[in-house]
């Protein structure tokens, strides 16, 4: 599991080591789209910074998957 490998651009150096078991969180939209558009192998999830409970003010959750 990482956190904003593609805000970093650090996605491909997981999936060199550990193929398609990578799980990404990205926490900005930015992040979001680059890790889904340069690491098709990575699992990608995109959530809001504070983790807010479902229905909360500001709960962000969206998948990009492979």
């Amino acid at each position: 599991m990482t956190e904003d490998c593609g805000r970093y651009e650090e996605c491909g150096a997981f999936t060199r080591v550990y193929g398609t078991r990578v799980l990404d969180v990205e926490y900005t939209d930015r992040g979001f789209a680059a890790a889904c558009r340069t690491s098709p192998s990575v699992r990608v999830v995109r959530r809001d910074l504070e983790l807010v409970a479902p229905g909360g003010a500001g709960h962000v959750l969206r998948y990009c998957t492979p």
